[in-house]
């Protein structure tokens, strides 16, 4: 499969020609309309990683701990896991 780099407003990702996916901040999503609800809420040039917990997948930002999943922020890693947990229910 060929990616191809691509940036979208100085974030910097990659897209698979194959599929249509693109990848920011290790973070795959479905195609760049996709990924534009998520970059519009971050900062370019602050660092993230991608985050993980029970089938979720989001970010945290390097600094503050903040995790952004489901277009919000939540303060925390423990805020965004009781969140998700609630969410089943």
């Amino acid at each position: 499969m060929e990616k191809i780099k691509l940036t979208y407003q100085n974030h910097e990702g990659l897209l698979c020609t194959h599929t249509n996916n693109v990848v920011f901040y290790g973070k795959q999503f479905k195609n760049i309309i996709d990924a534009i609800k998520t970059l519009k809420d971050l900062i370019v040039g602050e660092i993230y990683f991608t985050w993980f917990y029970n089938y979720h997948v989001g970010l945290i930002h390097d600094k503050t701990g903040q995790v952004y999943i489901d277009n919000r922020w939540l303060p925390t890693e423990e805020f965004a896991e009781n969140y998700i947990d609630l969410k089943k229910k």
